[in-house]
């Protein structure tokens, strides 16, 4: 978790790293926001790309004559353009209800290549990136929580964590140190203008 909760269109949601979760009470369960479609909702989407290489969407003309059915078959095969992408989408029983349909085509950005989709975007790298503890041939999901941070999706006060009981977690006071007593600054002492010479009364 990456923010308290917070109210967005309309539903109490919460940011964790990878994903916003929303709570839908008609349902009874957590669905997760379309994020990527928001943050292209709210002109993001020239920053998802310079700063974190994420594609833009496809144009609408891809689902253009297509039935509901079709466009969803027809976004659902683009991430066969790359098995491990494919792979790490269709993991688990819904990966339409985690992940929301692509969006993008797989690109190469690089190090690795990435699709875009509603709700996540992922990465397949083909470079290593030894200071994330990333190997070649990994397979990554973009923070798309903190992307959303970052981007203002996630307002300034609710990136404040809460504790169990829904309180702001409270900063500990620091502790007052005590100002240490001034020194007093010593006073030179004159420096002779010659040598000081002495003999004893008996020379």
């Amino acid at each position: 978790p990456s923010s308290r909760r917070f109210q967005l269109d309309g539903f109490t949601v919460q940011a964790t790293q990878k994903v916003l979760m929303q709570w839908r009470p008609e349902a009874g369960q957590v669905y997760f926001v379309n994020v990527f479609d928001k943050l292209h909702d709210t002109g993001q989407d020239a920053a998802l790309q310079q700063t974190y290489q994420i594609p833009l969407q496809l144009d609408p003309s891809f689902d253009a004559g297509k039935t509901a059915a079709q466009v969803q078959a027809a976004r659902l095969a683009l991430v066969n353009q790359d098995a491990a992408i494919a792979a790490r989408f269709n993991t688990g029983p819904n990966p339409v209800l985690y992940n929301g349909l692509p969006t993008s085509q797989v690109t190469n950005a690089g190090p690795f290549s990435v699709i875009r989709a509603q709700r996540v975007a992922i990465q397949h790298w083909s470079a290593a990136n030894p200071a994330a503890g990333i190997k070649a041939g990994d397979v990554t999901v973009v923070n798309g929580g903190d992307i959303a941070k970052t981007l203002g999706l996630v307002t300034s006060d609710a990136q404040i964590t809460e504790t169990a009981q829904g309180q702001p977690a409270a900063t500990p006071t620091p502790v007052a140190t005590n100002t240490p007593v001034a020194t007093a600054t010593p006073v030179a002492t004159a420096t002779p203008a010659f040598a000081y010479v002495f003999k004893s009364v008996n020379t």
